[in-house]
């Protein structure tokens, strides 16, 4: 299986290799349900039998949310939205890439 799409809380998401789309995440503001929303990926995951190497073999969700958080500030201010309307949460990630969602996922617009 290299490609799977399913539909949590709304949102279309698609699990690659190494990646997990979630379209219009832009959508979703409150971190706490960002992080409710990975965790039922995660279970579909688990429920399905989906063996597929995905980031949350390699990510903490906390890393994936302060992403994701950074892609809906990036929206806010209207930094090129039809790339960071939708977030993907892949890996690896280079080091610096880690630096700038932390940064820039400090504060929320």
């Amino acid at each position: 299986m290299n490609k799977i799409e399913t539909t949590i809380e709304g949102l279309q998401i698609t699990i690659t290799p190494n990646n997990i789309n979630i379209k219009d995440s832009y959508t979703i503001r409150n971190p706490f349900e960002m992080r409710a929303i990975l965790k039922e990926i995660k279970e579909f995951l688990k429920e399905n039998n989906i063996t597929m190497d995905t980031p949350f073999n390699h990510r903490s969700l906390w890393s994936m949310i302060r992403e994701w958080v950074s892609h809906n500030n990036a929206y806010v201010i209207g930094y090129k939205r039809e790339r960071v309307g939708s977030v993907d949460l892949n890996f690896p990630q280079k080091w610096y890439v880690k630096v700038l969602y932390f940064f820039l996922s400090l504060f929320i617009l």
